[in-house]
């Protein structure tokens, strides 16, 4: 199987079977969760203002530019409308 990616904002690009969320930067808890992962040096800067999303991996936390409807539309969309196993 050829491995699928999500464009994240800028030329940033993940595999969708590495993603294990994807959260909105409004939230109390998803800003929280990216100061620790700043903390810890796992946080991938968004080269694009503002950020609206972070999308989690196992090893990073990636921020993005782009909403959590758009990046979901698009995991679903690159994923053939199924999830990658």
């Amino acid at each position: 199987m050829t491995p699928v990616y999500l464009h994240l904002g800028g030329d940033r690009v993940v595999r969708l079977r590495e993603i294990v969320a994807i959260l909105s930067a409004e939230g109390s808890a998803a800003r929280a969760y990216a100061a620790q992962a700043e903390a810890q040096g796992r946080l991938v800067p968004s080269p694009e203002e503002p950020v609206h999303a972070y999308v989690v991996t196992r090893d990073r936390v990636y921020a993005s530019p782009i909403s959590t409807t758009t990046l979901a539309r698009r995991a679903e969309q690159g994923a053939g409308g199924r999830r990658e196993r």
